[in-house]
């Protein structure tokens, strides 16, 4: 898992404590394009971009997704608080 920046050729960050709550906080600072991880958290913690299957095999012939949050929310007619109160509730 890690942020990914557009001009970095090592995009890898050790996170101290929940990663993906690390990596959306550096993308939402500018400091990534996008968060690269298989578990959607990021989204919840406010990355404004998912990288899935980034780290799959090229003989898997899988694509890597982008999930966009904001084409997302959009999409579900929810505010990312309510998403984030959703998520909160579904993990008890």
């Amino acid at each position: 898992m890690c942020a990914v920046h557009p001009t970095c050729t090592d995009s890898t960050v050790q996170a101290p404590c929940e990663a993906e709550a690390q990596y959306a906080a550096m993308v939402k600072a500018g400091k990534g394009y996008a968060t690269a991880t298989e578990d959607k958290d990021a989204l919840t913690f406010g990355s404004n971009v998912l990288l899935r299957r980034m780290t799959f095999s090229k003989a898997r012939k899988m694509p890597i997704q982008e999930f966009h949050l904001n084409k997302l929310l959009e999409g579900m007619e929810l505010s990312h608080k309510e998403v984030r109160t959703y998520m909160m509730l579904h993990l008890l």
